[in-house]
């Protein structure tokens, strides 16, 4: 006799999620599953919500009605720092006026991780040069931050998000 097969827990989900601005309806009841190993793309024309989704998926918005479950578990009852460290955002424009370096910007993924019992480390420091190396940006990585083009910014974002070491990775048309 087979043992009957477990499935597996999601890594992410939605039941049912919507979200409101002002009376508009901007997401309508929106459910999705995504088990480990599983890649999601969200398609649409300009104004359909693929961000708001991003954003309510990563606990950003609130939404109007509905759950997010992050492995099994509501995201309601996770705190912004265990969230941080499950998951990570790249999102389609996201500026700092601050004067930072491009590695300033990248070391920021490690934040979730640090705090004053666990400060800065050399495995802190590897991990952040990876992640530049990844995205091929390791001779830009003294750069001042206002001094890059939109893609090397772009691609800075995806950095930092590897950095900070998520299980989940939700991306905000990357290619941007």
């Amino acid at each position: 006799m087979n043992a009957p097969v477990e499935q597996a827990v999601s890594v992410i989900s939605a039941v049912k999620l919507s979200y409101r601005v002002k009376g508009a309806t901007l997401l309508d009841e929106v459910s999705l599953t995504i088990r480990a190993g599983e890649n999601l793309g969200v398609v649409g024309p300009n104004g359909s919500g693929k961000s708001t989704l991003i954003k309510l998926l990563a606990g950003i918005l609130p939404p109007a009605c509905g759950e997010v479950y992050l492995q099994g578990e509501r995201l309601s009852a996770f705190s912004r720092r265990d969230i941080a460290q499950r998951m990570a955002v790249v999102e389609q424009q996201a500026e700092t006026g601050d004067s930072i370096s491009l590695l300033e910007a990248v070391e920021l993924g490690r934040t979730p991780w640090l705090s004053a019992l666990a400060p800065w480390r050399t495995e802190d420091e590897q991990i952040v040069a990876q992640a530049i190396a990844d995205v091929g940006l390791t001779p830009l990585r003294h750069r001042a931050w206002h001094t890059l083009s939109g893609g090397e910014r772009q691609r800075a974002h995806i950095a930092r998000a590897l950095a900070q070491q998520p299980r989940i990775l939700l991306l905000d048309e990357p290619t941007n």
